[in-house]
């Protein structure tokens, strides 16, 4: 459990460090080489080792930007403890704390969280849920928290699909130019699978009952991000049920031409 929570600090810390110096993070490598860190030190008796939220501020503030700075901050160290222990040992421990909050206290941006508190929608109260639940609960259960609201955010967005209709000139554009007749185009954007379908479903069954024109319906899947097998069969012509009597039914797929 420690390492497992070590391991999400770590990863937290370095995403926070990679937005202030401007550098790109690779986050496999951080969680393979933190992994590879306490298995070898399982074997030695060793502590489970993480980042620190206050060494890497503190590190970004004094303009260290390679990971030499680890090897003389344990230098330093090293020197303080065999050569000024009596010194250090006078120093009170409120002081200590109180330099590690001013550090600490610069890893918060108030303009970030005036944004994200003025945001109507799910970034506000998954940033609410995290933060009662880091303040009360722990950091653990804040991250775990943040990743199972973020997932369901995410699915909730990719499970309705953007559905745009274009109806005369404005289907022109995205008809084939063989089809004759008058056309309907009904855009898809987004993914469709089986926790999205019901939202194309509504869309070609309002449009059957409000519309009631014949002609051609044109289903452009060209903004598709992905379909699924399942899905995939509903597409194909005569895959699914048509919307209405009359109505002859064609698919727009990625990298075709209307024309």
């Amino acid at each position: 459990m420690l390492a497992f929570l070590g391991l999400m600090q770590s990863c937290v810390i370095a995403r926070a460090m990679g937005i202030k110096s401007g550098q790109n993070v690779d986050m496999n490598q951080e969680v393979l080489g933190q992994s590879l860190s306490n298995l070898g030190g399982s074997f030695l008796s060793c502590f489970p080792s993480c980042g620190s939220f206050n060494r890497s501020a503190s590190n970004i503030e004094s303009g260290a930007r390679t990971p030499l700075v680890g090897v003389v901050s344990a230098i330093v160290l090293g020197a303080l403890i065999f050569l000024a222990t009596p010194i250090v040992a006078e120093l009170p421990i409120a002081v200590m704390a109180g330099v590690l909050f001013l550090v600490g206290a610069g890893l918060i941006k108030m303009e970030d969280i005036g944004k994200l508190i003025r945001i109507h929608g799910e970034s506000r109260i998954i940033f609410v849920l995290c933060l009662v639940a880091t303040v009360y609960g722990g950091l653990d259960k804040g991250v775990i928290l943040g990743i199972i609201a973020s997932i369901v955010a995410y699915l909730r967005s990719v499970s309705r699909p953007e559905i745009d209709l274009f109806f005369g000139e404005d289907a022109e554009q995205y008809a084939p130019a063989n089809l004759t007749g008058s056309t309907t185009v009904l855009q898809v954007s987004g993914s469709v699978f089986f926790g999205s379908v019901q939202v194309l479903e509504r869309a070609l069954t309002d449009l059957a009952k409000s519309d009631g024109r014949e002609g051609n319906l044109v289903i452009d899947a060209e903004h598709l991000h992905s379909l699924d097998i399942s899905r995939g069969r509903d597409f194909a012509p005569g895959g699914g049920a048509p919307p209405g009597q009359g109505i002859r039914i064609g698919v727009l797929a990625a990298g075709s031409q209307p024309g």
